[in-house]
Formats: structure tokens, C-alpha cells, sequence
């Protein structure tokens, strides 16, 4: 039986009912991150995203070359192409499935534009270090 894997990232410190993330064998979960500030912009909002998903995942051994799926939770389906051109800075050649849908979220109500979470692939080698 595989076993699984909790991860608490010490960066973010724990949160009720969740994980930051979940390792399965060599694949990584990793929970429905937003930014730090929700007053930002939804440019601004989805590169803290991305940083904080970044930051997991390298915690647990992989990486945003790694990742296989992303979903991204929008507040507003208008601002796509906004978020698209900071998320697509960072997954460049041969980017990651992707589902974008517009979402509510109750943290939605007090600012937050936007919503990811990731299944990656571990590095073998950097997790052994781990």
C-alpha cells in the first residue's frame, strides 16, 4: 500500500483541516494557495501564488518545472487574461495541463482574485536528500 504524506510548511504555518500539501509516492498535491495581500491586483495576487506554490514545492523536493496540473480558481472569469500573462512568465516550455474557472471562496469576499492548486512530480534525488 503507498503511503501517504502530510506536509506542514513551516513558512506558512499550520491551518485547520489542511495540509499544504500531500506526497503520494513521487507526486505531490499541493492545497489551494492565494496570495499574501488581497488588496493587490490580480497580476500582483497571481504571482504571490505562484511564489507560494513554488515555496511548497520546494520544501517537498520538486518544482514549478515539475508540475503537471494546475487549477486556478478566478474571482472574476474577466480577469484571465491578466492573470494569464504573469502565470504564463512562469510556465513557459512544454507548460502543465490547466483547468481556470470562476469560483467563490470566502476568501473571495475580503479581497482574494485568485486561487491555485498543483499536482507535481518529485525529484527523486532531492527527496532522498530530504
Amino acid at each position: 500500500m503507498t503511503e501517504l504524506k502530510r506536509h506542514i510548511s513551516p513558512s506558512f504555518g499550520r491551518r485547520p483541516y489542511v495540509s499544504h500539501a500531500t506526497i503520494v509516492g513521487d507526486i505531490v498535491f499541493v492545497c489551494g494557495m492565494g496570495p499574501d495581500d488581497l488588496d493587490a491586483d490580480v497580476e500582483t495576487q497571481t504571482e504571490q501564488t505562484i511564489l507560494n506554490i513554488k515555496k511548497i514545492l520546494e520544501e517537498v523536493g520538486s518544482s514549478l518545472s515539475r508540475v503537471a496540473k494546475v487549477v486556478v480558481y478566478l474571482k472574476d472569469v474577466g480577469d484571465y487574461e491578466k492573470m494569464n500573462s504573469v502565470y504564463s512568465k512562469y510556465f513557459t516550455d512544454n507548460p502543465p495541463a490547466r483547468t481556470c474557472v470562476q469560483a467563490t471562496s470566502p476568501l473571495h469576499y475580503l479581497g482574494q482574485r485568485v486561487e491555485m492548486d498543483v499536482i507535481a512530480v518529485i525529484n527523486k534525488e532531492r527527496r532522498q536528500e530530504k
